[in-house]
């Protein structure tokens, strides 16, 4: 019995260590749901972009009842299409951006990330990933670290301007949606809380 009695608190001891070296969880922020009609991303010409009409829809949701959506009619060879924001902010605590994406069309798309930060907006482009037709959920970009998909970008203190963008090799026509865009990270609650005319002006 007194064996016993001895061993309890050496156990309570070995799986308190162990909590205090298990790594911290990460922790996500909804960044945009796109349930307000204002939205601060939209459509653009964007490296030739042919995506149009960028507004909230209550078409196709992942969470909520709204998304971003954006019409498209893509030529023979194929093309571009972007959806871009504004927004800016200190990136420095997030590790992953992480978005919903409903593609309307029969195509495959190729998908990537641009990002523009510091004072001569730089560009850096994330590896590329592919997105099918119908929902794809959970897309995760991983920021400043490596990832199956990543971006090793500069000036992540001072990001200027982001673009989720979309090539395709064949002709098609359709609709996509994004929605559920969301930050992670240990400290991705201070730039997804940050007032909407601050991050437009690069402050966090």
């Amino acid at each position: 019995m007194k064996k016993n009695s001895l061993l309890a608190p050496f156990s309570l001891l070995i799986l308190a260590l162990a909590v205090l070296a298990s790594p911290p969880s990460t922790r996500a922020f909804v960044w945009e749901d796109f349930e307000q009609s204002d939205a601060a991303w939209y459509t653009n010409k964007f490296g030739g972009s042919r995506l149009m009409e960028g507004q909230v829809s209550t078409d196709f949701a992942s969470s909520g009842k709204a998304s971003f959506r954006g019409s498209f009619a893509l030529p023979e060879k194929g093309g571009r299409l972007a959806l871009t924001t504004l927004q800016g902010g200190d990136m420095t605590g997030l590790t992953a951006v992480v978005f919903d994406l409903y593609n309307s069309s029969p195509l495959d798309f190729e998908g990537f990330f641009v990002y523009k930060s510091g004072p001569d907006w730089k560009w850096h482009e994330s590896t590329r990933f592919k997105l099918k037709p119908g929902w794809n959920k959970d897309v995760t970009i991983a920021v400043g670290q490596a990832g199956p998909v990543s971006i090793q970008a500069e000036f992540l203190d001072n990001m200027r301007e982001l673009n989720f963008v979309l090539d395709a090799n064949q002709a098609g026509e359709g609709y996509v949606y994004m929605d559920n865009l969301r930050l992670e990270g240990p400290d991705a609650a201070r730039f997804a809380a940050a007032k909407a005319d601050e991050q437009v002006k690069g402050q966090s």
